[in-house]
C-alpha cells in the first residue's frame, strides 16, 4: 500500500494512538512527528493543517485541540506518509474522514481501531505520481513556514510547487497575530515563488548543467528552482561555463562542419570563438547565431542549421574572358591573375558572364570544381565538358579514308561504263552522310571552318575525272584491237 497512517494524541504524555505500518513511528520526530504543544496549540485553537518532507516521505497532517488525562490542553493529529515520489489529492477530505472516525472511537472507547477500508479507498484514489522534477536541494529552506488557509485555496497550498523547497509547512485556518509568529519563528510562504526549467537535449550536446552551483545530472528534463537561481551549462567540445538567459527552454542542436579544403578561417557561437576543422560536430543552443568567416571574405551570421558545407572553385580565366563573376547576387571583383580561387558555401549560388555576352548569365554547378573560361567560339567553359580538336582531325581522315578506299575498290574491279556510274552512285550516298555528319558537328561548334569539307570534295571530284579518263582511253584501245582483228580476216 502506498499510504500509511499515523495517529498521535496526548492524554498521558504524548503517544501514537495507532500506526498502519511499524516502521513509520520511527521517523524524525521534530520534522515529523512533532509535539504540536510546542508552537502550534501556543498561537491558536482552532484546527490545523500541517505539510512536511524530505528525500524520502511526504507527512500530510490534520491537528485537532484536546484534552489530555489530567484535562489539560493538548492535541490530537492524524498522519498520512506516502513517497516523496507521489502526492496526495483531495487531502482535506482524506484527514478529516480518518479523524471522524478517530473520534468516534475515542467517544465510544472503542478498544480496536481499524482504518484499513479508509486507507485502501485512498490508496486506490486519492495518490498519484508527482510531475518529475530536478532541482537543487541544497536551496530547500531550513525552518518552519505558514500560510493562512482558507475552504478556497486549502488545496491548492498542498499542491503549491513552492513546497518543495519548505521542509515544514503550517496551514492555519484563521488568521494568526503576527507577533506570535515572530516569537515562534514561523517565516510566510508568500514571498516564495519557484521557476520551472524545459531541458531539450535531443542532441546529447549537454556536457555540464548546473543550478547555481550545483551539478544537475545532464539527462534531467525538468528543473525547478526558487525565483532568482541561475542555471549554468557547459556544451561538448567547449570550455566555457554559460548562463542562460532569456527563457527557460535550454534547447540544444549540433551542426555538422564539412570543410574540406579548409575554406574557413574562423568560426564564433555568438561571440564564442571556436576552433575550425575539416569536419566536426559543433554543439549550440537553438537560439544561438553562428558567425563564419571564408577565406578572403568578410564574417557572415547564420542561423544554426544541420549541416554547412564549403567548397573551393578554381578559376581559369587565362583568355581574360570573364566578364562579370556573382556569389549569391552580390557582384564579386574579378582578380587580375589567370587563375584564382573562389570560397563559398554549397548552397551559394555562384554565377558569371563571359566577355560579350552580358546578357547571359550562367550558374557553376556546386559539384564543379574548376571552372575554365574562354572568349566565345573557343571552347566549352568547363573543362570537364571540353572536346579536343584531335575528335576534328580524327574525323576528316576517317571519312576521306573511307571515300578512296571505296573508289579504289571499284576501280581494280570495274572498267565499264556501268560501274563508273554505281561508283558516283556510291560518292553521292557517302557525301550525303558526310553532309548529315557536318551538320550535326557544326550544330556542336566542334567545326570551325568549312576547309575540310571543300578539300574532300575536291579530291573525290579529282579522282572521278581521273577515273573517267582512264576508262575512254582504254576503250579506244578496245576498239582500235577490234579493227585490226577485222583487217587481218
Amino acid at each position: 500500500m502506498k499510504v500509511h497512517l499515523l495517529i498521535q494524541r496526548t492524554f498521558a504524555g504524548l503517544n501514537t494512538e495507532y500506526t498502519s505500518n511499524p516502521a513509520i513511528a520511527q521517523l524524525d520526530n521534530k520534522l515529523f512527528l512533532t509535539d504540536e504543544r510546542s508552537v502550534v496549540m501556543q498561537i491558536t485553537e482552532n484546527p490545523v493543517f500541517s505539510f512536511a518532507k524530505n528525500e524520502k516521505w511526504t507527512c500530510y497532517s490534520f491537528i485537532k485541540r484536546a484534552l489530555d488525562r489530567e484535562k489539560r490542553a493538548g492535541f490530537y493529529a492524524v498522519r498520512l506518509f506516502i513517497s516523496s515520489a507521489h502526492k496526495l489529492t483531495n487531502v482535506k477530505d482524506c484527514l478529516l474522514t480518518i479523524a471522524q472516525r478517530y473520534e468516534f472511537f475515542i467517544q465510544n472507547n472503542t478498544p480496536s481501531q481499524e482504518y484499513t477500508d479508509l486507507l485502501t479507498q485512498i490508496n486506490e484514489k486519492a495518490i498519484i505520481e508527482k510531475e518529475r522534477y530536478t532541482f537543487d536541494i541544497e536551496s530547500i529552506r531550513k525552518g518552519t513556514y505558514y500560510a493562512i488557509a482558507t475552504a478556497e485555496n486549502l488545496e491548492a497550498l498542498f499542491a503549491d510547487e513552492r513546497n518543495e523547497f519548505v521542509e515544514k509547512l503550517y496551514l492555519f485556518t484563521t488568521n494568526i497575530d503576527s507577533k506570535l509568529l515572530a516569537e515562534f519563528h514561523l517565516h510566510s510562504i508568500d514571498p516564495l515563488s519557484v521557476v520551472k526549467w524545459q531541458i531539450n537535449d535531443e542532441k546529447k550536446a549537454l556536457d555540464k548543467l548546473w543550478l547555481e552551483n550545483t551539478a544537475i545530472p545532464v539527462f534531467a528534463k525538468k528543473l525547478l528552482s526558487l525565483q532568482g537561481a541561475k542555471l549554468y551549462f557547459q556544451l561538448k567540445g567547449q570550455q566555457e561555463k554559460r548562463e542562460l538567459t532569456g527563457t527557460n527552454e535550454l534547447k540544444t542542436t549540433a551542426l555538422i562542419i564539412d570543410d574540406a579544403d579548409k575554406c574557413i578561417t574562423s568560426l564564433k557561437i555568438n561571440n564564442t570563438a571556436v576552433k575550425p576543422q575539416p569536419y566536426f560536430e559543433l554543439y549550440a543552443l537553438a537560439t544561438d547565431t553562428l558567425y563564419y568567416t571564408l577565406k578572403n571574405g568578410k564574417e557572415i551570421p547564420l542561423p544554426i542549421t544541420a549541416k554547412l558545407s564549403t567548397r573551393k572553385l578554381i578559376v581559369e580565366n587565362s583568355e581574360n574572358a570573364l566578364a562579370k563573376l556573382w556569389v549569391n547576387g552580390e557582384e564579386l571583383p574579378i582578380p587580375t591573375g589567370k587563375k584564382f580561387e573562389i570560397y563559398a558555401l554549397t548552397t551559394d549560388k555562384i554565377e558569371y558572364t563571359i566577355v560579350g555576352q552580358a546578357g547571359k548569365k550562367t550558374t557553376v554547378n556546386s559539384d564543379i570544381k574548376t571552372l575554365s573560361i574562354h572568349l566565345p567560339n573557343r571552347g566549352q567553359t568547363i573543362n570537364d565538358n571540353k572536346k579536343s580538336p584531335v575528335i576534328d582531325i580524327l574525323l576528316y581522315a576517317l571519312l576521306s579514308l573511307l571515300v578512296g578506299g571505296i573508289i579504289g575498290y571499284f576501280y581494280r574491279s570495274n572498267t565499264s561504263e556501268e560501274d563508273i556510274s554505281a561508283i558516283e552512285q556510291k560518292i553521292q550516298e557517302k557525301e550525303a552522310k558526310y553532309e548529315q555528319v557536318k551538320k550535326e558537328l557544326n550544330s556542336s561548334q566542334i567545326l570551325p571552318n568549312n576547309t575540310a569539307t571543300k578539300t574532300v570534295t575536291s579530291t573525290t571530284t579529282n579522282t572521278i575525272k581521273s577515273n573517267n579518263t582512264t576508262t575512254k582511253t582504254t576503250n579506244v584501245a578496245t576498239k582500235t584491237t577490234n579493227t585490226n582483228s577485222k583487217t587481218t580476216k
